[in-house]
């Protein structure tokens, strides 16, 4: 009982609207670099981890070192969440923490932390989905704060050879997915992200190269197999999303490098589309819908 009303006394007094990130933070609360190596090696068991080391390990997610902040920092999160060890009030924590992080584009001065904080965020909303710990008002609040940060993305970098992944579009993309799958968000709810989601099909003057057109389609395709039959008319929403706006025509398109881009990201989306309704069998109804969209872009 004293354990319970020390962890209750803790996460109240957590400082979840903190100002930055920091690694030096997450250093300072595991002990260093070898006790972070030592709990990899440990498979991410939890013995004696306070709640200041379990929240406060989100931190190393802003590590300029792409094995803190990969392998160790996302790992730790990713074992602890699928394996269901974190008890419930400090999954809700970490859920409050991570959607106030989004929602005022925390991050560092490199931009890594950001991105891993939408992705670890995906794998909180899968563990929600599993086994709630969230209110139905704390999931529509959080979808609708995660949405407008969908939209706002403009930072499109993928891998880096020294600083690794951010690929804020693809873990974006997770996120969505998770909530789509769960049986907890409302269809108004999906429908609302996967919106969203489709604003960054093809992103103005940018070429995706880090796979982001699958990701997104592999949460579009979801979408088709789980959401309610009449919720979505899904003729009408692939017209919607390959149209050539702003240009005349997709002919048009090849007179640019911004139309390029929009040709190529949107073909790619759909080709990918196209891959899923073939390999899933909920989805070949919609073969041939995907497929004409991308006969009309010819």
């Amino acid at each position: 009982m004293k354990a319970i009303f020390l962890l209750t006394t803790l996460l109240c007094s957590w400082p979840v609207f903190a100002s930055s990130v920091s690694e030096k933070q997450c250093l300072k609360d595991w002990g260093g670099k070898a006790q972070l190596q030592e709990l990899q090696t440990a498979n991410f068991r939890l013995e004696d981890a306070t709640p200041e080391q379990l929240l406060g390990m989100r931190h190393c997610l802003a590590s300029k070192s792409p094995v803190i902040r990969d392998q160790i920092a996302y790992q730790a999160f990713y074992t602890w969440l699928r394996e269901g060890v974190l008890p419930q009030e400090i999954k809700r924590t970490l859920a409050t923490l991570l959607i106030s992080d989004i929602q005022h584009r925390r991050s560092d001065p490199r931009n890594v932390y950001l991105p891993f904080a939408v992705l670890v965020l995906s794998e909180v909303v899968r563990a929600d989905g599993v086994s709630p710990f969230l209110s139905s008002q704390e999931r529509r609040d959080y979808a609708t704060k995660f949405s407008e940060y969908v939209k706002s993305i403009s930072d499109y970098r993928g891998y880096d050879d020294t600083m690794g992944w951010r690929h804020q579009v693809a873990h974006s993309a997770d996120v969505v997915l998770q909530m789509i799958v769960s049986p907890h968000f409302g269809t108004e709810t999906k429908l609302h992200m996967l919106d969203a989601l489709a604003t960054q099909i093809s992103p103005e003057g940018h070429f995706y190269h880090f796979g982001e057109p699958k990701r997104i389609a592999r949460a579009v395709a979801y979408a088709m197999m789980m959401l309610p039959a009449d919720s979505v008319d899904w003729e009408v929403w692939l017209i919607s999303i390959s149209q050539p706006f702003p240009y005349k025509d997709w002919e048009t398109t090849y007179t640019s490098e911004a139309g390029l881009s929009k040709r190529h990201n949107t073909v790619a989306f759909l080709q990918s589309l196209l891959v899923y309704t073939h390999q899933a069998e909920e989805l070949t109804q919609y073969q041939t819908l995907v497929m004409d969209r991308l006969i009309t872009m010819r």
